[in-house]
C-alpha cells in the first residue's frame, strides 16, 4: 500500500492506493480519442500489450527529440516502436471508452 499526502494551503488530502501484486492487472482508463498515458504495465512487446485495446487507432512516443509510432494496422516494418516500456509516458488514440487491463511489472 502507498500513501500519497498532497498539501493545498488550508487542506490536507490523503489517498491511500493499493499497489497491485505481481501476476495481478492494473486498468488504465482510455477515453475515445487521444489518450496521455504514464504506461506503469509490464515492458514488453506493443503488440501483444496492446492486443485487447479496442478500436486502436495509434501510439506515439516521443523520446530525445525524435517521434516513435505503432499502428496495429501498418506492416511491422512501418512501425517504429516494438515496445513499451514502464515509466514511459505514451499518446494512445482509441476509437471508445475503455479500461485497458495489463500485466502487472
Amino acid at each position: 500500500m502507498s500513501i500519497t499526502l498532497t498539501e493545498d494551503l488550508n487542506n490536507l488530502d490523503v489517498q491511500l492506493t493499493r499497489i497491485p501484486s505481481s501476476g495481478e492487472y492494473i486498468t488504465i482508463p482510455l477515453y475515445a480519442g487521444w489518450n496521455d498515458i504514464a504506461y506503469i504495465g509490464k515492458t514488453g512487446d506493443i503488440a501483444m500489450l496492446t492486443s485487447n485495446i479496442v478500436g486502436l487507432e495509434m501510439i506515439y512516443l516521443y523520446e530525445a527529440g525524435t517521434w516513435f509510432w505503432y499502428n496495429p494496422s501498418w506492416p511491422t516494418e512501418a512501425n517504429t516502436l516494438p515496445t513499451l516500456e514502464y515509466g514511459k509516458a505514451y499518446w494512445i488514440k482509441v476509437t471508445t471508452d475503455q479500461a485497458w487491463e495489463l500485466p502487472t511489472p
